[in-house]
């Protein structure tokens, strides 16, 4: 169970260049999909899952990013992308 809690206000933009984020997702989908496939495995063994808030210092979606970034820039391989998610996920995901 999640709970959010603040007030946000969405209003439709007209007109707006959403290329930047297009271009972002083009470019990073191959590693959000390895996440959401970890995640979807997870969800499907157990419906409780447990992540610390930090790991080193950092919460996990600056590692998450900083790799996406890395595999944007034609630094990393699908391969070594994969092994990365794995690891990083793995530090924040608290076994039971």
């Amino acid at each position: 169970m999640a709970k959010e809690e603040g007030l946000a206000r969405y209003q439709a933009v007209k007109d707006f260049d959403f290329s930047g984020g297009d271009k972002y997702f083009s470019n990073t989908e191959p590693v959000w999909k390895m996440v959401r496939s970890i995640w979807s495995e997870q969800i499907a063994k157990s419906q409780h899952i447990e992540l610390k808030r930090k790991h080193d210092g950092q919460s996990m979606f600056m590692p998450l990013f900083s790799l996406a970034s890395e595999f944007s820039d034609n630094k990393l391989s699908i391969e070594d992308a994969q092994k990365r998610v794995d690891d990083i996920l793995a530090n924040y995901l608290i076994k039971k």
